[in-house]
């Protein structure tokens, strides 16, 4: 799984996205008003990062996600205001703080 992971953040194949789509619609029942949810959201990369990259790859299986799920995908309900550390290994305390503050809810959206 962990590789699976990895090679979802790196490489864009969207069959692996599909896979992690039925993964995560097996976990919810295919019932997601059991957790009250009602809209798919990414966590959006930095644009530096996105830039980097070329996709983000949570849209690799949001979508997907949320068309199984019958749910609204709003993929630019959120921005991130500030880029992820450069240093690659985090402690747990640290990636918390990272992430504090990072998003924020787009103008014009919801509120």
């Amino acid at each position: 799984m962990a590789r699976a992971i990895v090679l979802q953040k790196f490489e864009r194949i969207e069959p692996l996205g599909l896979w992690f789509a039925k993964r995560l619609v097996e976990v919810t029942d295919g019932q997601p008003e059991k957790f009250g949810v009602d809209l798919v959201v990414p966590v959006p990369l930095h644009r530096t990062r996105q830039k980097e990259r070329g996709f983000n790859q949570v849209d690799l299986f949001g979508r997907p996600l949320a068309r199984r799920l019958g749910l609204p995908y709003r993929p630019v309900l959120l921005k991130r205001e500030r880029p992820r550390p450069e240093k690659h290994l985090l402690h747990f305390e640290e990636r918390w703080e990272a992430v504090r503050g990072a998003f924020v809810i787009r103008q014009g959206g919801p509120g």
